[in-house]
């Protein structure tokens, strides 16, 4: 059928089909992209705790040692240490190495950053644990300004 209006001549013509209603889709099907990133960063973020809890644990294993005891005292005792870094001989950054100590034995390697008004060094220590006492192999503190090495005497622990 056609209609006239103001002298033009339209055909009429059905509406177009009302489309068919859209999935519904749960709220993570649409946004799984955030959820993923998000539990990307979740992951690093429990990674990066556990890394500095253990850390943090292991260093301080390492300085409650005895032998990291011993070679602090014996650097900050030693004159020749004392004269090249001057006092107080503090310990600054991180201690490195391997500790290892059961049933009356053990071995121990640390490398202990040193600092004094004057310079700074790095203590080198190697021992191992036969009975009760430790015994040092290396005991050595390294100066950085000087490159000098300065071999460290060592107190002769009491008996536990």
């Amino acid at each position: 059928m056609l209609a006239a209006t103001s002298g033009r001549v339209y055909k009429r013509s059905m509406p177009p089909p009302v489309p068919p209603p859209l999935p519904t889709q749960k709220w993570w099907q649409i946004h799984w992209k955030w959820l993923a990133g998000l539990g990307g960063a979740a992951l690093l973020c429990l990674f990066l705790g556990v890394s500095m809890v253990s850390m943090r644990w292991l260093t301080g294993r390492l300085k409650g040692s005895e032998p990291y005891r011993l070679a602090m005292e014996a650097a900050q005792s030693d004159s020749a240490v004392t004269a090249e870094l001057g006092t107080p001989i503090t310990q600054q950054g991180m201690v490195t190495g391997a500790f290892n100590e059961g049933n009356g034995f053990g071995n121990v390697v640390l490398t202990i950053p040193v600092n004094g008004p004057k310079a700074q060094g790095t203590i080198h220590v190697v021992a191992q644990r036969h009975g009760e006492r430790w015994h040092f192999s290396v005991l050595q503190l390294s100066v950085e300004k000087s490159g000098r090495k300065i071999d460290l005497p060592i107190a002769k622990p009491a008996p536990k």
